[in-house]
């Protein structure tokens, strides 16, 4: 799977629509109307948006089953994250994946290793350290 083939990026809606006065005794709509619309909120696709959340017992051992061709590396800039915590929250929302072996709550405040597992569209084992 190429994650390249899921788009990310966000768009904005607007619900377009006919507005028709019902008759209240017969309870049909009249022929004319109006037209009229409804700006929606934006919607955003993240990564997450393509990643089911998975438990996995060994993550060390999956994670070394996948080798050196199996990893992507990306570097992450959580500047507005007060904390660690805070910053484990937002990557796990970002992207869409099940904290494993209790790392989802940092035990120090200055240095941590969150290990995440998911299952992306198609099927593929995705894993995060």
């Amino acid at each position: 799977t190429n994650l390249d083939e899921y788009p990310l990026g966000s768009f904005s809606n607007t619900l377009k629509f006919v507005v028709k006065d019902c008759d209240p005794t017969t309870g049909e709509p009249s022929e004319e109307g109006y037209e009229d619309e409804y700006l929606v909120e934006d919607v955003e696709l993240v990564t997450g948006d393509y990643v089911l959340p998975t438990y996995i017992s060994d993550f060390q051992g999956a994670w070394d089953k996948l080798g050196e061709d199996g990893q992507v590396v990306e570097t992450f800039a959580l500047t507005a994250a007060k904390s660690l915590k805070a910053a484990c929250t937002t990557l796990i929302e970002l992207l869409g994946m099940s904290a494993v072996e209790n790392t989802g709550t940092p035990q120090s405040s200055s240095v941590h290793t969150l290990l995440l597992s998911g299952i992306c569209l198609g099927g593929v084992e995705v894993l995060a350290k």
